[in-house]
This record gives C-alpha cells, sequence and structure tokens, in this order.
C-alpha cells in the first residue's frame, strides 16, 4: 500500500511541480505526520526539494514543455522519425513511446499491417487515420506535459502483448544508460525496454552526453539507436564495445 501511495505522490508532485502540505494530504488521504514521513524519504532520495509550507519537484526545469520540444530539432526529428519508420515489418506488434520523434514514425507505416501500442495521444491522432494499423491506446491520467497517459495499470496492459519491436525517445544517452526526466513514465520505459524482442531509441545526436534524473534502459538492451547523425568516434567506439547499432 505504501509502494502505490509513493508512486502516486511522486506522480502529484512532478504534475503539479509543487504543492503545500495541507494539499498533498488532501489529495493522498493521509495525515500529515504520515505525509512528512514520506516526504522525507523522496527528499532523501533526491526528488523533491522541500520549501516553506510546502515541496517542489527538483528536476522540473529540465522537463521542456512538449509544445516547446516539438520544434527543438524538429528536421532532425522528422528525419529519425521516418527511417524508424523503415525498420517496421508487416506484422509487427509494435511499442511506439511518447516524444516528438515517434508521431513521425506513422509517416512511413502507411500500407503497413502492424499493431500499436502507445500512450502518446500524438501518435494515437496520427495512427488513427491509417486505416492498416491496429491501434490500442493503453490506459492511464493523461499528462499534459508529456502529451501521454500513465497509471497503475499500464504496465498490466502491455504484459499481455508480445512486441516484437520498440521504438523508444529519451531525455539523453549516457555511459549511465538511457535517461529521462518524466518519473510519471518511468515504469512503462523500463517494462517495454526489458521485454521488447528488439528496441531502438530514436533521439537526436545532441542527446549523446546528457544523463537526466532516471535511467530506464542500459546501453546493452538497445538493438540500435537511430539519429540523424554520427556523434563523436568516442561514442561510436562505445556503442561498437556494447553492441549497439548506430542507424542514420
Amino acid at each position: 500500500m505504501r509502494l502505490y501511495r509513493m508512486q502516486e505522490l511522486k506522480d502529484y508532485i512532478q504534475q503539479h511541480e509543487k504543492a503545500s502540505i495541507d494539499e498533498l494530504c488532501q489529495a493522498m488521504g493521509v495525515s500529515k505526520s504520515t505525509l512528512r514521513r514520506d516526504l522525507d524519504l523522496l527528499a532523501g532520495e533526491g526528488w523533491i526539494e522541500k520549501v516553506y509550507g510546502g515541496v517542489k519537484y527538483r528536476d522540473s526545469s529540465q522537463l521542456i514543455p512538449y509544445e516547446n520540444r516539438g520544434v527543438l530539432n524538429a528536421e532532425a526529428k522528422r528525419a529519425i522519425g521516418r527511417r524508424a519508420g523503415e525498420l517496421v515489418e508487416e506484422g509487427d506488434v509494435l511499442f511506439l513511446d511518447s516524444g516528438t520523434t515517434t508521431p513521425y514514425m506513422l509517416e512511413s507505416l502507411s500500407g503497413k499491417h502492424v499493431t500499436v501500442l502507445t500512450h502518446s495521444i500524438s501518435v494515437i491522432n496520427a495512427a488513427g487515420a491509417l486505416p492498416d494499423v491496429a491501434l490500442f491506446a493503453l490506459p492511464g491520467l493523461y499528462y499534459p506535459k508529456t502529451k501521454s497517459f500513465r497509471c497503475m495499470d499500464t504496465v498490466a496492459f502491455l504484459r499481455k502483448y508480445n512486441i516484437t519491436k520498440a521504438f523508444m525517445a529519451a531525455s539523453g544517452f549516457s555511459r549511465s544508460g538511457v535517461t529521462n526526466s518524466a518519473t510519471w513514465e518511468y515504469d512503462i520505459k523500463q517494462y517495454v525496454a526489458h521485454n521488447a524482442q528488439q528496441v531502438y531509441l530514436c533521439i537526436d545526436s545532441a542527446k549523446f552526453g546528457v544523463t537526466r534524473m532516471m535511467t530506464y534502459c542500459e546501453a546493452e538492451q538497445l538493438t540500435g539507436i537511430v539519429c540523424e547523425a554520427a556523434p563523436g568516434e568516442e561514442w561510436l567506439e562505445y556503442l561498437e564495445e556494447k553492441g549497439v547499432e548506430l542507424i542514420l
């Protein structure tokens, strides 16, 4: 029960960026003493920062709003999405992650009979226009900052399906692995990255060497990285060492 409450507490604080003690007590349905113990744990783990009368999420500055992310490296994202779409084969069961790159994959899926599982509203809208795509929208509460859905049952829903190819988004890729800032998506990303038959990371070259709050996947778990340009020689050697294909 407490683990469930702690996850809901983390989700609430990150979604709202900051909250008062009274607000959190009401939202979580717990006493102030119970809440303070939970907040002490989150603060100790580096999730939050205590401020007068409440708390704020420590990493909120790193999560760029979806609308702003969409215009950053837009041409690179389109190129990455189209190239990733070319890796899809007839009959594939796909997971398309949230983010501003994966929706471009749908431009390459026209005429292919595939199944798409996603929690991204942008992918849902794009896939819904393709008559040959069987679309499964993952359940959950809608998070405007990432334009995605997530709840405690989302991973349970995913367990029913054998995903042949997963196309993942991330805030950064470094020697720490594949990292992300949106904590409420962590369990979804981690489950898919550990269980899909093939896992492709779709990132632009500027994200190499960037580390964010949570590592949801190790480099060794990746089948390949789809990128618009080759990173530096150091990263090319690292990918070769880890057995990860670079797809330009």
